[in-house]
């Protein structure tokens, strides 16, 4: 195995409570109601699509005014209220330790994703980070982004195994003829 790539929410963080806490706050700021209730269950997908989801208006203006007042509380506050869960700390390092090389491919935006990682201790743990905005020139999905990885570090698919926590990540993993773990 070359490569050991990781999703981050619900995998390797349990972020949760702050992405929703964070959703709340957005919603109440602009004066709205989410059309279904904010459960743990619709944390996962990219957060436009969550918020397309929730709104009950669907008009672009605000979809963004929602998106910048989540990322505004989420990124300065909020994600650094996640938590590794349980024994993830060792594993990872563990990993290191062994000669593995480790990667993360989130839905979760770079610059929260950077913030959690610095905070948590582990930017160093981890080689390339990709999240859908990580290229600046369009965004990608999951499936697209573990094949950038792959392109990017001249990887093949046979040598990777994607470890996440919802079916997007298995799709993802399989769409790129890589072996794939639950979380």
């Amino acid at each position: 195995m070359k490569a050991i790539i990781f999703d981050l929410d619900g995998t390797l963080i349990d972020s949760a409570q702050s992405i929703l806490v964070s959703m709340k706050r957005a919603f109440d700021y602009c004066g709205l109601v989410p059309v279904l209730p904010l459960e743990v269950s619709l944390i996962g997908p990219p957060l436009r699509e969550i918020l397309e989801l929730l709104s009950p208006e669907s008009n672009s203006v605000q979809i963004e005014k929602l998106a910048q007042t989540f990322k505004d509380y989420y990124d300065e506050q909020g994600c650094l209220e996640s938590r590794p869960f349980p024994g993830i700390d060792k594993v990872l390092h563990e990993l290191k330790s062994q000669g593995f090389v480790l990667h993360i491919v989130t839905n979760k935006r770079a610059y929260p994703t950077l913030k959690i990682l610095t905070y948590l201790g582990w930017s160093e743990l981890f080689g390339c980070v990709y999240s859908t905005d990580t290229f600046l020139v369009e965004r990608y999905s999951k499936t697209q982004l573990l094949g950038r990885l792959k392109m990017d570090l001249n990887l093949q698919s046979k040598d990777c195994v994607y470890i996440g926590d919802r079916e997007e990540d298995a799709i993802a993993a399989y769409e790129n003829h890589m072996k794939f773990v639950w979380a």
